[in-house]
Formats: structure tokens, C-alpha cells, sequence
């Protein structure tokens, strides 16, 4: 969908929404839209978009060159100076358009300060518009398919050269590393999230960033990766043990693969995202582990790593061919060690297609 189709696409959404514009920071829904793609910094920058189809962007000049060439010719593009900030070049902006006292969306890419300095320079009715696009991302096309199997194929090659090199007395941090360097001589953009390696108890930290952990026989080993490619996010979890696993590791393994497993045949059009959730949560609680599995079964993926749809208990949303989320159920003992599994699928006519090119093992594997 080019552009101008995903621009008129919004506007309607927009007019539906009773919104007289919606403000897009910069982040994945800005580069869904637009193609802008910029670092993470303080400074006040984005694209309003009317309910006209009208739109026009702001930025200071550093960033200039980057909306310039994302944008259309026939786009507005502003520049605010450092010496008064953003705020009187808005204001003027919010007048010349006829926005003063009327309800403006706001991204969930777009700083509180920055919503409610806005609102300071003029009247608005600030309105969340959290997941606008939403309608237009959650059904991803083949071509999108594919750069997220680029993404994953990129990170399973990463975590097949890392297995390699895990022993006792290796680090958390030189495996992380290690991936990181992966990710980018394999023409990745970066990851697509802090990764999480971790090893024995540090698993049982579920976003766990720290790196001086040091690998030791009989220890569970967990990874949480992924990279971006070309915009797209992978997202993979895998555990395993070093040396010979405890038959109560290997026995809860075999849990989560099964859970994982339950909720993959569940996948299909017309199924609730609630129904899948359950598929797996009802396998690891007929176990007597349902109190260790303390989160979602799965987040949609595309240019975020966290997007729609939810699969959540209590989602009544249905699936549809085209989505893409992730099946990741896991049994957390804390402070003792988790197994963790993610795959990610897509919703197809058949039912489910998994992504990536390698399924977890049946067993808990030993390296």
C-alpha cells in the first residue's frame, strides 16, 4: 500500500473516530506510515495528519534531510530553532491549520511533556490514539511475511553460532556481544530489543539485561532475542541446559512444548485470541504449573516488537488470516530458573504457519 493509500486509509479511520487530526511521534507508526526512520532523542518532531488527508511535518533542522526525503514534495515540512524550541512554531502551526479547540490523537509514540506543552500553546481536546493504525498493520501482506522471516532467519543463524560457543566460564555479556556483532555483519539494522541471555537463576528474571553471569555446568541457559531487518522485528525465545539437566527441568521443558504446541493447533481464522491463550494456559495448569505462567501467551510483531493483536485471556478479538504474533508460554520457578519458548506464527487460511524455519526440540536440549 503506497502512501497516499495509507494516508487516505487514516483519515477516514479519523473521521470514524470523531478526531479532527492525530499527531505521530516518531516510531514504528511513523515509519509504518511514512518511511521516517529516526534515532530516539528529546527533541519535538513528527507528522499531524488531518482528517482531510491533509498532512504536514515538524522537526528541528537536524533532522530535516530524513523527513525531507520520506515525505511527498508537495508535504509541509516546519523547522523549529534551538534558541526558542518548538513551541511558537507549533502554535503558529495549530492556528494556520484550525486545530485551536479541537480534538487532536496523540500517538503512543508522542512524550506526555511534549502533548501537554502543545496544549499549553494552544486549546486542544488531547484524545489517546494508541494502535491508530492498528487496522492497517494487524493484517500483514506477503511482503511483510517475508522481511519478518528475513528478521528470524538472521536470529536463529545468530543463536546456532552462539551454542557453539557456549562452555563453562563463558559469560552472559560475551554471548550477547557475540549476537550483537551477528546481527549486524548479517546486514541487520540491530536487535529489536535489549536481549536477554541468562543463565541458572537469572532466568527467572523475565527481562533480564545483565551480562556478568558466568556459565556453569548443570545451568539453564535462556535466550530471549531478535533482530530488525529492513524495519521488521524478530522475536525468539529458546532454553537449554549445559551439561545434564535435572529431571525436573527436563520435565517442566516438556510443559512448555507442549503448551506451545496446543496453542499453534488452536491458530486459525475466526478462532478468539482468547481461545488460543487458553489452548496453552489450560495444558501447563492440567500440569500443576499454572501459577508459574504469569503473563500473555503472545504479542503481534511487525515494525514493533510489542504490536497487535494481544493473545491474552479475556481478547475476544478474532484472528484473521495475515496476523502475526507470537506463541511464547513459559513456567517461571522464582528465583530457581525458567523455560521459555517463542515461536512466531501466522494466521493463515489453512490455520498456522511458523516462521521460523526451526521448531523447539521436543526435549530439553543439552549443550
Amino acid at each position: 500500500m503506497e502512501l497516499c493509500d495509507r494516508v487516505a486509509a487514516l483519515a477516514e479511520e479519523l473521521q470514524r473516530s470523531n478526531l479532527d487530526a492525530v499527531f505521530f511521534g516518531t516510531g514504528a507508526e511513523l515509519r509504518y506510515l511514512t518511511g521516517i526512520h529516526t534515532g530516539i532523542c528529546e527533541r519535538f518532531k513528527g507528522v499531524f495528519v488531518l482528517s482531510d488527508a491533509r498532512m504536514f511535518g515538524i522537526t528541528p533542522p537536524i533532522y530535516y534531510e530524513e523527513f525531507r526525503a520520506q515525505l511527498p514534495q508537495e508535504c509541509p515540512l516546519y523547522i523549529w530553532e534551538d534558541a526558542t524550541w518548538f513551541y511558537p512554531v507549533v502554535r503558529d502551526l495549530l492556528r494556520t491549520y484550525r486545530l485551536e479547540g479541537k480534538r487532536l490523537g496523540i500517538n503512543g509514540d508522542v512524550l506526555g511533556v511534549d502533548a501537554l506543552e502543545m496544549q499549553r500553546e494552544a486549546p486542544l481536546e488531547l484524545v489517546s490514539a494508541r494502535g491508530i493504525l492498528d487496522f492497517l498493520r494487524v493484517r500483514k501482506s506477503p511482503e511483510e511475511v517475508s522481511l519478518l522471516r528475513k528478521a528470524l532467519e538472521i536470529t536463529e543463524k545468530a543463536l546456532e553460532a552462539a551454542l557453539e560457543r557456549v562452555v563453562p566460564g563463558i559469560t552472559e555479556g560475551e554471548l550477547r556481544r557475540f549476537l550483537l556483532g551477528y546481527f549486524e555483519e548479517a546486514g541487520a539494522e540491530g536487535p529489536s530489543f535489549d536481549p536477554n541471555v541468562s543463565r541458572g537463576t537469572h532466568t527467572a528474571t523475565p527481562h533480564y539485561f545483565g551480562t556478568s553471569g558466568v556459565v556453569k555446568p548443570g545451568d539453564v541457559l535462556r535466550f530471549d532475542i531478535g533482530c530488525r531487518y529492513k524495519g521488521y522485528c524478530a522475536d525468539l525465545g529458546r532454553t537449554f541446559v549445559v551439561g545434564s539437566p535435572e529431571e525436573e527441568a527436563r520435565e517442566i521443558y516438556r510443559v512448555v512444548r507442549q503448551a506451545q504446541e496446543a496453542a499453534q493447533e488452536a491458530v486459525k481464522p475466526g478462532v478468539s485470541a482468547h481461545k488460543v491463550d487458553k489452548a496453552a494456559r489450560e495444558v501447563i495448569e492440567k500440569a500443576g504449573f499454572g501459577n508459574y505462567f504469569n503473563h500473555r501467551l503472545g504479542h503481534g510483531l511487525g515494525m514493533a516488537i510489542h504490536e497487535a493483536p494481544d493473545v491474552k485471556p479475556g481478547n475476544a478479538e478474532t484472528l484473521e488470516e495475515g496476523m502475526v504474533f507470537t506463541v511464547e508460554p513459559s513456567i517461571l520457578l522464582p528465583g530457581r530458573f525458567c523455560v521459555h519458548l517463542e515461536n512466531t506464527v501466522a494466521v493463515t487460511s489453512g490455520g498456522c504457519e511458523v516462521l521460523n524455519a526451526r521448531e523447539p526440540e521436543p526435549e530439553l536440549p543439552s549443550l
